[in-house]
């Protein structure tokens, strides 16, 4: 991979939860998980 190539990553997960208690718990907590260094961002 070169450079200037665009990187994607994924991830999943299967949770016993239905879809807007999922998203709230997604949601509701992204910042903790997140990352905020160079690597977790892109120049759009």
């Amino acid at each position: 991979m070169s450079p200037t190539e665009p990187h994607r990553v994924t991830e999943s997960v299967e949770v016993p939860v239905d879809p807007p208690g999922a998203f709230a718990a997604f949601t509701d907590e992204f910042d903790e998980w997140w990352g905020h260094g160079p690597i977790d961002s892109y120049a759009s």
